[in-house]
């Protein structure tokens, strides 16, 4: 449709037209605008079970499933999954996964088209038309509005409507807030100068006197108020959930950029012989070009400000500062969070959405308030060189096989299904082992309560949205319950909702919902279901230990990889989360090995940790970067010296055994890496609630055990228990 109309007013306009801007359709910036976007396959159904899903769970929960927020479901970082989920519900056939592209790329359509519509009234038909070609809208929905809001809220038209730009600040700012809170506080403070000299103004001016008589005014302001009063418990339940992951987004997800392999697309043509400059130029764009962003748009403002200095301090042109400032606050807000989740193969990340979103706001603000030519140039240049450089997308990531093909071909692996059993798959092509996955959900699911909900059980949101089954709490246990605060809240909420809780989680990761699910007495582990259910007092906590120690979540041979090392490098900091139960050994070589004797025996669950600290071993290491497929060791060359990771005593692994009360053995394994280790004997197989009078210590150097290093410290601990 809106291609039709700017091909129509192009030939219309063409030969008579004085000005190009008279060419250029609102139609032909959103054509381009929802080109640079487009992704998905139609009917090619996603083999990813948790991104997708989680863009529209929450509209499922609460609107089709009758969820109570944060009574009976938390949202996942604030209400965004509603208003995506809300479309795709309505046009996409009742929402059926493979109807998921189309919809999102109507979702982001509609956000496109409130952006040029916003960027049309404020500027030329031309400077639209450049914006439209180099601003990328990404395909993550939590920072879709931030652009539109910013450019409501700069509008000069609405500014001189001082009321009506402060009723408009506060609805939008609770908008984005309940939206995604992160944006919605960076859209919300990034207007405080402005708010700021606004209220002044407008009482200074006496426009306050004159609208506070008015109905209007009053209505505008009862409708803010009732809408708050409305929200209250959304926003408190928001705050309270984001205050309860905060303390773990680098565990939860993200990665260190430091050490990451450079992508091949980043700075291609220098060869593989130039290994340093990449890695280098990698390090740079991630951190200065974000940072050197806000730069700018601080020196822009002082520009516009017009300061100068005649005894004190004078700003010519406060509410220019004050606009232009929303510029640098929006960014330094959202950097507090994006700038710690660096995913891999991608340049800024989460921040992309926030740099494109800078750039359209620092183009207006050029076309706006600079004159000078060269100025002008210069910003144009730098706003346009930001998207540039991340090359892979938008009209610079153009390639026949996404966007130009007149067809899709369905990838090897495939089916088609329709009129299928699970009605909300649809009709289309899906991976066949993702297919099975849904079956076996489905039959595992099909005589269950479905008024009853649950956490960890399925493992992903696609299950939980595909089989209309209740989520409480945190859904997908595994990624998300880390920290003490994520498992206080999880702990919460399934227990106030006698919440069903699945095996979707690893032990030493989610250690501390699983010792409460073992150790408090109010839930016992179901070998025949393979689910923990809750007791309600069937039976005692001592019957319930009895049975939980059993339980085969814990598998033997669990590899720990390098979390024991990371744990044991931070131990000084860690030290207030234990307590030392004060148990003494006597050490015995045994062979290559080492054994702990115990004076006397106890009880797994009063010492859950045992922190090592082997001698020198922080000597041997190579030179490595890594992505999701491993690490890949690098040549030792001054660029390893200063650019990569040091990874310690490669292939040396430390392994820790132990009897049951039945004398069988169990172990774990551990990354040897610099040697101090923090191991959480409790994740492992019948550790907690066993009998314990030894542990057995051996070193394994490419799978081939070896003489033990010495070790200087063994500390037996208990960690902190949630209440």
């Amino acid at each position: 449709m809106f291609f039709c109309e700017a091909t129509y007013i192009i030939i219309r306009k063409w030969r008579v037209a004085e000005r190009i801007d008279e060419v250029i359709s609102v139609g032909s910036c959103i054509t381009i605008m929802a080109f640079n976007r487009f992704d998905g396959t139609g009917a090619i159904m996603s083999t990813d079970m948790h991104h997708p899903f989680e863009n529209i769970i929450g509209f499922s929960q609460i609107f089709k499933l009758g969820q109570i927020p944060f009574k009976s479901y938390v949202p996942v970082s604030g209400m965004y999954s509603i208003v995506q989920g809300a479309i795709f519900d309505f046009f996409g056939e009742g929402g059926t996964f493979a109807t998921y592209f189309v919809t999102a790329n109507l979702f982001f359509l509609f956000a496109i088209i409130l952006i040029v519509i916003l960027l049309k009234i404020q500027l030329d038909g031309a400077y639209v038309f450049l914006i439209s070609i180099v601003l990328y809208v990404q395909s993550y929905n939590r920072v879709v509005f931030v652009l539109p809001i910013m450019l409501l809220l700069i509008w000069p038209k609405l500014i001189k409507k001082r009321n009506a730009w402060i009723v408009t600040w506060f609805v939008t700012s609770l908008f984005q807030g309940l939206y995604y809170p992160l944006y919605g506080a960076a859209t919300c403070v990034a207007f405080f100068p402005l708010l700021i000299w606004q209220i002044v103004s407008f009482v200074k001016s006496g426009q306050l006197k004159r609208d506070i008589k008015t109905v209007k005014f009053w209505v505008s302001w009862s409708i803010c108020s009732l809408l708050l009063i409305c929200c209250t418990g959304c926003l408190i339940g928001t705050f309270k959930h984001m205050l309860a992951m905060s303390g773990q987004s680098v565990l939860a997800d993200g990665l260190s950029r430091f050490g990451q392999m450079v992508p091949n697309w980043f700075f291609s043509y220098f060869s593989d012989n130039y290994p340093a400059i990449r890695i280098g130029l990698y390090y740079v764009f991630t951190i200065m070009v974000p940072v050197i962003f806000v730069w700018i748009a601080f020196a822009l403002t002082t520009k516009v400000a017009n300061i100068s200095f005649e005894g004190k301090i004078h700003i010519g042109d406060v509410e220019s500062a004050c606009i232009v400032s929303s510029s640098v606050i929006m960014p330094i807000v959202c950097y507090t969070f994006t700038f710690i989740r660096l995913d891999m193969d991608s340049i800024y990340a989460r921040s992309s959405g926030v740099l494109f979103t800078g750039m359209v706001l620092i183009l207006i603000f050029t076309w706006r308030y600079i004159e000078n030519e060269k100025l002008r140039a210069f910003l144009l240049f730098l706003m346009i060189a930001i998207p540039a450089i991340v090359n892979t997308e938008g009209i610079l990531g153009v390639d026949s096989s996404s966007k130009l093909a007149s067809h899709y071909t369905v990838p090897d692996g495939y089916i088609y299904v329709e009129n299928d059993p699970v009605n909300k798959i649809g009709e289309g092509f899906i991976e066949q082992s993702v297919y099975d996955s849904i079956q076996n959900e489905n039959k595992k699911f099909a005589n269950s309560d479905k008024e009853l909900s649950y956490m960890g059980a399925p493992a992903w949101f696609g299950y939980f949205y595909l089989l209309d089954i209740k989520g409480v709490g945190a859904m997908e246990i595994a990624p998300t319950v880390k920290n003490y605060s994520a498992a206080e809240e999880a702990i919460e909420f399934a227990k106030n909702n006698n919440s069903i809780i699945g095996p979707s989680f690893v032990p030493y990761k989610n250690y501390y919902l699983y010792h409460w699910l073992l150790s408090s007495g109010e839930y016992y582990w179901d070998v025949d279901r393979w689910m923990f259910i809750p007791n309600n007092g069937k039976f005692t906590t001592k019957e319930i230990k009895a049975q939980n120690k059993n339980n085969e979540i814990a598998w033997d041979g669990m590899d720990l990889g390098k979390t024991a090392s990371s744990w044991g490098a931070s131990m000084e900091s860690l030290m207030k989360i234990f307590s030392n139960p004060g148990i003494e050994y006597n050490i015995v070589n045994e062979g290559n090995g080492l054994v702990v004797d115990f004076t006397t025996s106890f009880d797994g669950d009063d010492a859950d940790f045992v922190f090592l600290e082997f001698d020198g071993m922080d000597t041997y290491y190579e030179y490595t970067l890594y992505n999701l497929d491993g690490e890949f060791v690098q040549a030792d060359s001054w660029s390893g010296k200063h650019l990569m990771k040091k990874n310690f005593n490669p292939n040396m692994t430390v392994q820790v055994r132990w009897q049951d009360d039945n004398g069988e053995m169990h172990y774990l394994n551990c990354n040897m890496s610099k040697g101090k280790l923090l191991i959480p004997l409790g994740a492992g197989a019948k550790w907690l609630f066993n009998e314990h009078d030894k542990i057995s210590i051996y070193v394994y150097q490419d799978e081939r055990e070896i003489p033990i290093p010495s070790i200087s410290q063994i500390h037996l601990l208990k960690l902190r228990e949630v209440d």
